[in-house]
């Protein structure tokens, strides 16, 4: 479980970090961008962000437990400030969950629903991942909204997090 748990961390600080660039490169945007309709599966880029910050908060939620989490159970927010705030909590709470997992927690099944209230399991390991992937798919969408309104976004790569937080 050491490698499994290091990569875990490891990849969730990417996750976080990638988090807080994506946030900072909103920030210019007016409120009308943020909400503008985009035509992508969460419309724009604050659902876009919300929709990602409420699926950590979910999985979260399902690890420690609460397998019958909704994604109405987050807390809401109104504002970037806001969701800059919950979600370095949330992901700050994933963190410290995968640091604490023992050598037999990885491959621990996490029983839960999903969204349409269908049962589902899935290994512990594999649901971080899951968490790490999810965000990096949606970070891809907000670049290409960014793009679209003709702002500039940020690299969040995951080499560009390992080249900027590594003493190589």
């Amino acid at each position: 479980m050491d490698q499994t748990r290091s990569t875990a961390l490891r990849h969730l600080e990417y996750h976080a970090w990638a988090t807080a660039k994506t946030l900072e490169s909103v920030t210019p945007l007016s409120h009308e961008e943020l909400l503008r309709d985009m035509r992508t599966s969460h419309s724009s880029v604050w659902g876009t962000l919300e929709h990602t910050y409420l699926a950590d908060s979910l999985w979260l939620k399902r690890l420690n437990g609460d397998g019958n989490a909704k994604l109405a159970d987050a807390e809401a927010v109104s504002d970037l400030a806001g969701l800059q705030t919950r979600w370095q909590a949330t992901q700050a709470g994933l963190i410290s969950f995968a640091g604490s997992l023992s050598d037999a927690d990885g491959t621990r099944v996490v029983d839960y629903r999903f969204l349409s209230g269908k049962e589902a399991r899935s290994p512990v390991y594999e649901n971080l991942l899951h968490v790490v992937n999810h965000g990096t798919y949606h970070r891809g969408q907000i670049v290409t909204m960014l793009r679209q309104l003709g702002a500039e976004p940020i690299a969040t790569d995951f080499i560009t997090f390992v080249r900027t937080t590594m003493d190589y």
